[in-house]
């Protein structure tokens, strides 16, 4: 005689054990690499660090930068360095930073506020030793709109007028 465990309208039947935390577990090893790869990806791509030239120079002479990998280096306009052939948006200069300095090759229209002796963020990768291929460069903004820079009439009317001009 064989026996049917029946509670009702529900049969008893023996699943195999452990199907559903196996999958709960998987979901979560996947859910935790997409997350890696997104925060992955925003650092190596869009964060907003910078390394100076002085720190990138050591990393490559170091063997610590691979040639395809994206930096973004911080450092000012070499005076005397900026090359532009007319009519074409090569652009060609040096950054410095403490102690070195690094040759950039930029194809892309320049920032209003570049200039020799300016501070610029380069972001790329560096092409053969010492040369950075830009696929990217902002400029910082001249100081004109920093407060020592400002006219006594213009800082009068802000109510930033020193003691000396009233």
């Amino acid at each position: 005689m064989s026996e049917s465990h029946d509670t009702g309208s529900q049969k008893l039947t023996d699943a195999p054990a452990g199907r559903g935390s196996t999958r709960l577990v998987v979901g979560l090893i996947l859910l935790v690499g997409a997350f890696y790869l997104m925060v992955n990806s925003m650092v190596d791509g869009g964060g907003a660090y910078f390394l100076e030239v002085d720190e990138v120079m050591a990393a490559e002479q170091k063997g610590y930068l691979k040639p395809t990998r994206k930096v973004r280096v911080k450092g000012k306009v070499v005076f005397g360095t900026y090359q532009n052939a007319p009519g074409t948006i090569e652009h060609r200069f040096s950054v410095q930073g403490e102690r070195d300095q690094i040759r950039v090759y930029y194809k892309g229209a320049i920032p209003d506020v570049f200039k020799e002796g300016g501070e610029v963020v380069a972001t790329g990768s560096f092409t053969e030793p010492g040369l950075l291929t830009a696929a990217e460069l902002t400029a910082k903004c001249p100081s004109k709109y920093e407060q020592d820079n400002i006219s006594p009439e213009a800082r009068k009317q802000m109510g930033l007028e020193r003691p000396e001009e009233k």
